[in-house]
């Protein structure tokens, strides 16, 4: 079994020093991003991509939610020992789409409401894939925890990444991981990642639950889930939470504001264009068997 794969291989130093903002780490953002491309491949054929080397993130658990299929694998940051990367994965599956389609606001539930249910709705297939996903990881992290434990080594916090459905999975992890108090969550970035539930459960992510932690969306104007869902979730009551980040979808790059971005040419089309953030492939990849 084998992978084929378009992939756009990393740019050198100089095009990151070239980067039209100095606000934001973008090599850490990028960084991320592979992260979130090496999610989707099977723990045993990470070390194989070109961007495992280059991340600077050695794979320890990869988990997948045997009723929606929702997966993530736990990265240990190399550079930084105090820190590991939950990095969830996109749609792979037809369980996946079929999860992205499962629009509907609903009530969100434990940790994002409370009994009075003054928390606000949430998109009802990323809650339960979120749910799912979340209870796989829970013996992983605290597994890695207690070995940290046994050698008298501070515990980790944790950032959370994700591509698509990924980052709607991701935010939502984070938010079990805060409210369970295992681990202190640092940052949550998401690629091309949609909004996960309307403004009251937005204010509830942002100003209680994750009011610690850098919650950061990278996006750009050519993706086209994003562009042509707007006027969608804009209707259904759907809001942002944290931070937008905008970036190139072919260089890593991040741009001050929308204005500053190239014209992506009119209307968003090419799907792959979902799949290109800051230089870098993220989304499934072509099996051959």
């Amino acid at each position: 079994m084998w992978y084929l794969t378009i992939l756009l291989l990393p740019t050198t130093l100089s095009s990151l020093l070239l980067s039209p903002t100095t606000a934001y780490d973008v090599s850490s953002l990028q960084r991320l991003c592979y992260a979130s491309s090496l999610s989707y491949l099977p723990l045993g054929s990470i070390h194989t991509s070109p961007y495992h080397a280059t991340s600077r993130f050695s794979p320890l658990a990869q988990v997948q939610d045997p009723l929606t299929e929702s997966g993530a694998t736990i990265f240990q940051d190399d550079d930084d020992t105090s820190r590991m990367i939950v990095a969830c994965r996109g749609s792979a599956t037809l369980s996946n789409f079929a999860t992205n389609l499962r629009f509907k606001l609903v009530s969100a539930e434990k940790p994002f409401d409370d009994s009075g249910g003054g928390r606000g709705k949430v998109h009802g297939g990323f809650q339960e894939a979120a749910f799912g996903l979340w209870g796989c990881l829970v013996p992983e992290l605290q597994k890695l925890q207690e070995e940290r434990q046994e050698q008298q080594q501070q515990q980790k916090k944790l950032c959370f990444t994700g591509h698509s459905l990924g980052g709607a999975t991701a935010l939502l992890c984070a938010g079990h991981a805060a409210a369970s108090g295992m681990n202190d969550v640092a940052e949550v970035v998401t690629f091309g990642g949609p909004r996960v539930g309307d403004a009251t459960f937005a204010r509830h992510i942002d100003e209680t639950l994750l009011v610690g932690a850098t919650v950061r969306h990278v996006v750009h104007d050519a993706d086209p889930v994003l562009a042509n869902n707007k006027v969608l979730w804009d209707t259904m009551g759907f809001e942002s939470t944290g931070e937008e980040i905008v970036c190139d979808p072919h260089s890593p790059t991040i741009y001050r504001s929308r204005d500053e971005q190239p014209s992506s040419g009119g209307v968003a089309w090419n799907i792959l264009d979902h799949c290109n953030y800051l230089g870098t492939f993220v989304g499934p990849r072509i099996r051959v068997v």
